[in-house]
């Protein structure tokens, strides 16, 4: 059902499609049952001052923590970790999470979070640098909840400074043929060299 109002929605919203999305709250979330959606993704390895977006996302959801709290891990597809459990338990439980070398479905995590939920009351939480690889929009998957009444907050883990980034996003074998895909992040052109069986290209 989720699932149908998106693809209902995806034809209003595609017009403010972006590659982040377009608001981010960073306010105090109120609620005793919360469910976090922790980005494990490789972007959360990159370093913010002394710290990665991983461990910045880790203080921030240990902050946030209530008496109830469940636990999605963000990556290429959302994986449930944790359900209902206690502050300590969540906290102890991240303890031992570290970054993949995966890509982020934002949109599908989100979603993943309103079933989760389903009739009862609390929030979803996203703590993420929102570098979106893979998925429809984050911000459409957010107004399909908020539209049933459940609360979606964005945190975001970047700092305003821009940092250049390019990746690897996707692969895809076929036979004998390999199709990887690079992504620039940036706003503007790069030149970018790598090697593939000991061959520059």
């Amino acid at each position: 059902e989720l699932l149908f109002l998106i693809q209902l929605l995806v034809l209003l919203f595609l017009a403010f499609s972006a590659t982040e999305p377009s608001l981010t709250l960073n306010r105090d979330v109120v609620s005793s049952n919360l469910i976090f959606v922790l980005d494990v993704s490789a972007s959360s390895q990159v370093l913010e001052g002394d710290k990665t977006r991983l461990e910045i996302a880790k203080e921030k959801i240990t902050d946030l923590a209530t008496s109830s709290n469940s636990l999605i891990l963000l990556k290429a597809s959302p994986v449930i970790a944790l359900q209902n459990i206690k502050r300590s338990e969540l906290v102890r439980y991240m303890g031992r999470v570290q970054a993949t070398d995966e890509s982020t479905d934002i949109a599908s995590a989100i979603i993943l979070g309103g079933e989760m939920l389903g009739e009862n009351k609390g929030r979803i939480v996203v703590v993420s640098d929102f570098i979106e690889s893979k998925g429809v929009d984050a911000d459409l998957a957010k107004n399909v909840l908020e539209s049933r009444g459940i609360g979606v907050d964005f945190i975001d883990t970047k700092t305003d400074e821009k940092r250049k980034n390019i990746g690897f996003v996707d692969m895809i074998i076929s036979g004998e043929e390999v199709n990887l895909y690079l992504k620039n992040y940036n706003t503007k052109l790069e030149d970018v060299s790598y090697t593939v069986n000991d061959e520059l290209n």
